[in-house]
C-alpha cells in the first residue's frame, strides 16, 4: 500500500493501481531468502526532498544499525552508490541522481530485493508503461490462465469421453436384455 505523509492512506494515490497490482505480483515470483519490500513512489520520494524511507521492520532485521553505503543494482546491472541513514531509515544522498536516472515519477513502484549485504536490485514498475518486468508478469498469467483451460478442456474431454463410453455400455446392456428376454419368449 501506498502511505503518504503522517501515516495516512493518501487519497490522492491509488492503492489499487496497475503498477501496484503488478508489483505484487511479481514481488510473488522472487526468491524467499531474499528479503524484498515494495515502495510506491510519492512526490517526496521523486521531486523536492528526494528522501525515500524504508519500511521499520525491514530496517531492524537484514540493514546495518549504523550509516552505511548503500548499493542499487537497477535492471540493467548499473550500480548506484547511495547513502543509508539509520536515523531517518532509508536513502538519502545517491537516492536523487538515482530517481532521475530513472525518470521515476509519483505512482511508480520499485521493489527493493536485498542481494547482498547493503547492496539492493531494484526492479521499477511504472504507473504510465509497461516494462520487462510487466511482459514477464503479463506472460506469467497468460501461463497461469492457459494451464488452468488446459485443465478445464481435459476435464470436459474427460467427461465428453466418459459419455461416449457410457452410451456403448448402456446399449449392450440394453442388448444382453432384449437378448435374454427374447430367449425367455422362445425367439
Amino acid at each position: 500500500m501506498c502511505i503518504g505523509r503522517k501515516g495516512q492512506t493518501d487519497n490522492s494515490v491509488d492503492i489499487s493501481s496497475s503498477a501496484q497490482l503488478r508489483a505484487e505480483i511479481f514481488q510473488t515470483t522472487l526468491p524467499s531468502e531474499f528479503p524484498h519490500f515494495l515502495k510506491c513512489m510519492l512526490p517526496s520520494h521523486v521531486t523536492g526532498g528526494f528522501c525515500l524511507s524504508f519500511p521499520k521492520r525491514f530496517c531492524v532485521s537484514p540493514l546495518p544499525k549504523y550509516d552505511a553505503n548503500v548499493v542499487l543494482v537497477d535492471e540493467d546491472g548499473d550500480e548506484f552508490s547511495t547513502k543509508y541513514l539509520i536515523g531517518k531509515n532509508g536513502l538519502s544522498g545517491g537516492w536523487r541522481g538515482f530517481s532521475i536516472a530513472h525518470n521515476l515519477v509519483e505512482n511508480d513502484v520499485l521493489v527493493f530485493q536485498l542481494i547482498e549485504s547493503c547492496k539492493f536490485k531494484v526492479h521499477i514498475l511504472r504507473e504510465n508503461c509497461l516494462s520487462q518486468i510487466d511482459v514477464v508478469v503479463v506472460l506469467m498469467n497468460l501461463i497461469v490462465e492457459s494451464h488452468n483451460e488446459d485443465q478445464n478442456k481435459k476435464m470436459n474431454m474427460c467427461e465428453a469421453n466418459e459419455d461416449k463410453y457410457l452410451e456403448p455400455h448402456e446399449e449392450r446392456k440394453l442388448s444382453l436384455s432384449c437378448m435374454k428376454e427374447r430367449k425367455m419368449n422362445g425367439d
